[in-house]
């Protein structure tokens, strides 16, 4: 821009921005209307990244349900694996209690 060149011209040379949005400002300085359109993008921008973000809230609060359902879920089958465990200890003891008394 410093050279006199256009904005569209400069941007278009980063390659950061995406297609569409730089042809829209293309039309917008050519038209003198670039201050209201940057505006309108902008809108439209915040828009977008806010229901981007309700998405991403969204999937990620359903991900952490999972994972706290996947710990419980673990947990029974560990106290009831403990409490299965438990019971054949009890019967093995018990078995061998009864060999001997006979």
């Amino acid at each position: 821009m410093r050279g006199g060149k256009d904005l569209t011209w400069s941007l278009t040379r980063t390659g950061l921005l995406p297609e569409d949005f730089v042809h829209i400002l293309e039309v917008a300085e050519e038209s003198g209307r670039l201050d209201d359109v940057l505006r309108h993008q902008a809108d439209h921008y915040d828009d977008e990244a806010g229901r981007r973000l309700a998405a991403l809230t969204s999937a990620l609060a359903y991900g952490i349900w999972i994972v706290l359902g996947g710990c419980i879920i673990l947990a029974i089958f560990r106290l009831f694996s403990s409490y299965v465990n438990a019971i054949k200890q009890h019967l093995i003891r018990r078995t061998s209690r009864n060999d001997f008394h006979v």
